[in-house]
């Protein structure tokens, strides 16, 4: 029963210290407008203030991406976005379809759909974004810097600039398609949800580990199925059968 009556304490303390440093956080931003911007230089500097938004996020993050970027190893799965996903945190992530080219690029979005997150696919990203909770952004400082120039990112907290990131992301996830690249149920489902993101039949071909012949047949087939004769056709058809 001490143990209990101690733990509840130090509960309270705890909740009371959180509630303060976030009192003081904002009075700070109150008295020196200059903290709600900071400015990340350089490559290692830009990757560490992603993985500390990312691992300080509680209740969701989303962001758009397309090339350039900044690091070789940018397909790869970072620490902090498993954390994030394994402790429940809701992912939502925007690719430009260029993306989709590039083998490794699909293997990262299969392994990051299969923990969870929810992606999709537009033609053209305007700009690379990371919101965390709603109240920190990170975009580009500038995107036709000189090869020679170390790249330099935003972060902005708090801010209406925040609130309109925000609004600029959610016009963006209605207007993009629901990117399908985890193991589906069948493979007619898979093959279509592929076509459907826009992959190239090369970049699907790889992605299945099949020859673009082999792929060829599976499309026809697939149209067959469907009573189709074009891939649009098989579609819509796909849609009005409830396929996902």
């Amino acid at each position: 029963m001490l143990v209990r009556e101690r733990r509840a304490a130090l509960d309270g303390v705890a909740s009371m210290a959180d509630q303060l440093a976030r009192e003081f956080t904002a009075g700070q931003l109150r008295a020196e407008p200059s903290r709600l911007i900071e400015i990340a230089v350089g490559r290692d500097a830009i990757e560490a203030r992603i993985d500390d938004m990312l691992r300080g996020a509680t209740e969701q993050a989303v962001g758009t991406d397309t090339p350039p970027y900044v690091a070789d190893g940018s397909s790869q799965v970072s620490g902090a976005e498993l954390a994030l996903l394994d402790r429940g945190v809701r992912f939502r992530a925007i690719y430009a379809s260029e993306v989709l080219d590039h083998p490794d690029w699909v293997t990262r979005l299969s392994s990051m759909a299969d923990r969870g997150e929810q992606s999709r696919v537009l033609p053209q990203v305007p700009v690379k974004l990371l919101i965390v909770d709603g109240s920190t952004a990170m975009l580009p400082l500038a995107g036709d810097m000189p090869a020679t120039t170390q790249p330099r990112a935003v972060i902005v907290t708090d801010s209406v600039l925040t609130s309109a990131l925000q609004v600029l992301f959610d016009q963006l996830w209605r207007q993009a398609t629901p990117l399908h690249v985890a193991a589906a149920e069948t493979p007619d489902t898979q093959l279509l949800n592929l076509l459907a993101s826009g992959m190239k039949d090369e970049a699907i071909a790889r992605h299945l580990g099949i020859s673009p012949r082999t792929l060829r047949r599976r499309i026809t087939h697939l149209q067959d199925s469907l009573h189709a004769t074009s891939r649009f056709q098989a579609g819509l058809n796909a849609g009005l059968r409830g396929w996902q």
